[in-house]
């Protein structure tokens, strides 16, 4: 768009007129760079009205600022930013007129010293001010949202600068011999400084993580920065840190449905379902056809249970994509949990038609041979775990899908032969034994991968995943000396785990059941790990109340109802409770509290009868 302003100076410097077939071609140009202007113009106007709605005075200001701006970046790289925060500007900020009578200043010199100096000055800052023109803000642009200048914008317009400057430095080492004869090892040396800065920069670009960090860092309000910094953590599995970058962003643009949406995956992955729930629905309601807002309210309604609910908002995300695989994947998973097997199947099929990264596509394929099996087409579902068998020949999910199904028809001696048969395929790999008994525990055959998980512990001892697992489905098996045996077993090796409340409670639940007196401490540990731990805190409670210490009952249950506020059960308890504590009257009205959110609970009923 520049170049024939850039000849007009070229020209202009030379001291001559283009001739007749050069003043054709600059005309040409002139059209081309018009034509170029307009269509652009055009272009974004019908992508976005943009107008920001600044008055002459300050666009002069902002052009006047930043062409001192870009002198100051090329001679001086340093504290360089991605976006830059805007500089303040109006006609009555007296620093604004400052580069405006600067500018004025520069131009008067080299203009009316040209006859002492020459023209080449003048011509090398004009052809640096007009190649910036486009982006000095005299007309709007996308990128004035966000910040009134970028050192991109300069790399041609630089070049006018870098001429000068060149050009003054030889001219005075001319006049000097000294100077002539250091000339070298400055110039070295500036090359070197210069070299060492752009490696230091180029290393934001490592990745995005780096890059909108820089960004932030250097400026904290930069739109979207912690937006992407947000999505750029959740994608390394950084959650806690994207959820918090996502929310700064949600401050800055409270209306954007995509921070929303970027929240609502932090909460996901986070396991916080409730909490994701409301952000996606949030970022529906600010966006109805948002795509993969519906795509992700239907994953966290499918995580949650409410498989009909998830499957109206897959359809929606598909009316507005008909081509969304995803879309289609999350849909096959809730129509099999709703036992519409034939269409999971038909909805798997589309999806894998559509493309899909290989590890979900096998997980996809898994999932329909389950869904075949349970129509009974055996030889599909086993064509369908071959294809996975050889496309991922580490996978153990195939052998562990043949298990479950043979186990699901009633072929007890089937299922017991390949059972057998994948565990000598894994024989001495604890790893692969782990993981196959983890694929039988997901298919609900309990029995099968407790076998695995001992298979496991055989080749490896302290293997601790294994131990928990082992340790989990004997509880579940009501073999608490079992149970107990494995987790201490496993907090022995790997004592870090004592951070995961849940074993904590598990091995509460069992020590209760075997009549054990330092129950109450292991759901005091897990609730020391989470505070928020409600299942712990029941277990506790009911324990305190049964040794007779009603008001540490009292205290948790009053914790709990503040979780749960409307939680019968809760309030109930508290009446039981404050009753034994000879609390009539508050016992009384808690006990009512109760039958109003449960109008039929028996046991609220019998003890308001004992009360009255």
């Amino acid at each position: 768009v520049t170049i024939p302003a850039a000849l007009l100076i070229w020209y202009w410097w030379r001291e001559r007129w283009p001739s007749p077939r050069e003043a054709a071609g600059l005309a040409l140009l002139f059209a081309v760079a018009l034509s170029i202007t307009l269509a652009d113009l055009a272009f974004y106007a019908s992508r976005e009205s943009l107008s920001l709605g600044y008055s002459f005075v300050e666009r002069v200001q902002i052009a006047s600022h930043a062409l001192w701006f870009y002198a100051g970046k090329l001679v001086w790289p340093s504290n360089l930013a991605v976006i830059y925060p805007h500089w303040e500007i109006g006609a009555g900020n007296a620093g604004a007129w400052l580069y405006v009578v600067a500018a004025v200043a520069a131009a008067a010199l080299l203009w009316f010293g040209r006859a002492r100096i020459g023209r080449a000055p003048a011509a090398a800052v004009a052809f640096f001010a007009v190649t910036l023109a486009p982006s000095l803000g005299f007309i709007d642009y996308g990128y004035m949202q966000f910040s009134f200048a970028a050192d991109r914008f300069q790399y041609l317009a630089g070049l006018g600068l870098i001429a000068l400057i060149t050009r003054t430095a030889i001219w005075l080492a001319r006049r000097n011999t000294t100077l002539e004869k250091a000339a070298p090892v400055v110039l070295a040396a500036v090359l070197a400084a210069f070299g060492a800065a752009a490696w230091n920069q180029s290393g934001i670009y490592r990745n995005g993580i780096v890059f909108f960090e820089h960004v932030v860092a250097h400026n904290p309000l930069a739109r979207d920065a912690h937006f992407n910094l947000g999505a750029e953590y959740i994608g390394a599995g950084r959650y806690e840190d994207g959820l918090e970058a996502t929310l700064i962003a949600l401050e800055q643009r409270p209306e954007y449905a995509g921070g929303h949406l970027n929240l609502g995956l932090a909460y996901m992955r986070l396991d916080r379902l409730q909490e994701s729930k409301v952000a996606v629905t949030r970022a529906i309601e600010l966006d109805p056809d948002y795509r993969d807002g519906r795509q992700n309210l239907g994953e966290v309604l499918r995580r949650q249970g409410e498989h009909e609910a998830a499957e109206a908002q897959y359809r929606e995300a598909l009316r507005i994509d008909p081509e969304y695989a995803s879309a289609y994947a999350g849909l096959a998973q809730s129509l099999f949990q709703l036992g519409r097997f034939a269409e999971t199947v038909e909805t798997i099929d589309r999806a894998l038609e559509l493309g899909m990264e290989a590890f979900a596509a096998q997980t996809l394929d898994l999932v329909a041979a389950q869904a075949l099996g349970k129509l009974g087409r055996f030889d599909e579902a086993e064509r369908r775990l071959a294809q996975i068998a050889a496309e991922a020949p580490g996978d153990v999910r195939p052998a562990a899908t043949r298990v479950a199904l043979r186990i699901e028809s009633g072929e007890t001696g089937a299922a017991e032969r390949l059972l057998r048969e994948a565990l000598e395929s894994f024989e001495g790999s604890a790893e692969d034994l782990y993981a196959f008994g983890e694929s039988l525990a997901t298919l609900d055959a309990r029995e099968q991968a407790l076998e695995a998980y001992r298979a496991a512990l055989s080749a490896d001892p302290e293997h601790v995943r294994a131990l928990v697992g082992a340790a989990n489905l004997e509880h579940e098996f009501g073999r608490y000396e079992q149970s107990l045996a494995a987790f201490e077993r496993a907090m022995v090796l790997l004592p870090e785990l004592a951070d995961q409340s849940a074993l904590h409670r598990s091995m509460g639940e069992a020590a209760m059941e075997l009549g054990h007196g330092d129950a109450a401490d292991y759901f005091e540990r897990a609730l020391a790990i989470d505070p928020g731990d409600y299942a712990s805190m029941d277990r506790l409670a009911m324990l305190r109340f049964n040794a007779g210490r009603y008001e540490d009952a009292l205290a948790l249950y009053d914790t709990m109802l503040e979780l749960r506020p409307r939680s019968h059960a809760v309030h109930t308890n508290l009446g039981i409770t404050l009753y034994r504590m000879g609390r009539i009257a508050e016992a009384r009205e808690y006990l009512e509290q109760a039958l109003a959110i449960e109008p039929g609970y028996e046991l609220a009923l019998s003890m308001l009868a004992e009360i009255e």
